[in-house]
């Protein structure tokens, strides 16, 4: 559990402060204060960019990180993060992909 408040979309079926589970690719997720903070676990350098892992209270983050912010991360060190809700995917109970109205 992360612990953190997600603002998301109006989902078909679902009531406010039903439990889901939430999906996110590691390019869209910003490296930028705004849902929480994670603590950097591991970096994946590739050149240009990087991956850092971050450990969000009992969830592992993995977030695209691109020049020199992927170059000069380091294990250990704090990083903010901002999910976009526009880019999370919900899943209910059954691991089933929520619809969203407008899809």
């Amino acid at each position: 559990e992360w612990g953190l408040v997600v603002p998301l979309p109006a989902l078909v079926g679902v009531q406010v402060g039903q439990a889901v589970s939430l999906g996110v690719r590691p390019q869209d997720v910003a490296s930028a204060p705004g849902t929480g903070v994670g603590t950097v676990e591991d970096v994946e350098a590739m050149g240009w960019e990087g991956y850092a892992h971050l450990r969000v209270g009992d969830e592992q983050l993995v977030v695209r990180l691109e020049g020199e912010r992927a170059a000069g991360l380091s294990v250990g060190e704090s990083l903010p993060f901002l999910l976009r809700p526009d880019r999370v995917h919900v899943f209910g109970a059954d691991g089933r992909a929520l619809e969203r109205p407008d899809a």
